[in-house]
């Protein structure tokens, strides 16, 4: 738990990641849209001249979901005996977007040379959470130390569902809030307290303090 001692402000920043993703695309309040091959056109020089040219293009996702129409007859043994026995219809639905959660393998890809490096949704997502940082700062007259200040943050995620691994985001966020919390997130001790579930507004909460009660850095 937040020592209740320690003097804190609160900083939330929204959790999921929207944009485009691999063979997937999210927007807030839009269905999910895929990657598709749309048509072939030829290719006209390379060592690929004369073979078959994939176009790509988007489209709305669905899934396919039973929908009861009616009911017809009873059913004439086991529990639901005597009752109305539906009948079903297999519809497709639009995949309600809620954009990708920033874990590891939604934000880097490999290179060639076998070195990491953010894809571009993460950098955008990197992006928006240190505008909104350098905005809670302003709010806050919170100055950026650069000295060994040690800064708390203490973490309380708000996750779209279960069984989602916090640890997984911590290295986006560090970067995103160094140069506005500190200088260097070597002095950020990020403490992860407590999670729960909250899918209409999955965020992080940052209880940021400065405690005294800290080891020093020398002895």
């Amino acid at each position: 738990m937040i020592d209740e001692n320690a003097s804190y402000t609160t900083l939330t920043l929204p959790l999921m990641m929207f944009g485009k993703n691999g063979t997937e695309w999210h927007e807030p309040g839009h269905p999910v849209r895929e990657r598709y091959v749309k048509e072939y056109t030829i290719y006209q020089t390379g060592k690929r001249a004369g073979q078959p040219r994939p176009i790509y293009d988007w489209r709305i996702k669905y899934r396919k979901r039973k929908e009861i129409t009616g009911y017809e007859g009873v059913f004439k043994r086991g529990k639901n005996k005597g009752r109305p026995k539906p009948v079903y219809e297999t519809v497709l639905q639009p995949i309600p977007s809620t954009g990708f959660f920033p874990s590891v393998n939604h934000i880097y890809f490999n290179t060639k040379s076998g070195k990491r490096r953010l894809k571009p949704i993460a950098e955008n997502h990197l992006y928006l959470w240190h505008t909104l940082t350098k905005h809670w700062q302003q709010q806050n007259q919170w100055i950026t130390l650069t000295d060994d200040t040690k800064v708390v943050v203490d973490l309380i995620y708000y996750l779209p569902k279960g069984e989602m691994d916090t640890h997984n985001t911590k290295k986006l966020l560090l970067d995103a809030i160094e140069g506005v919390i500190h200088v260097n997130d070597y002095y950020i001790l990020d403490r992860t307290i407590d999670f729960t579930i909250d899918n209409e507004n999955p965020r992080i909460d940052l209880h940021i303090s400065i405690p005294s009660t800290l080891y020093p850095l020398s002895t």
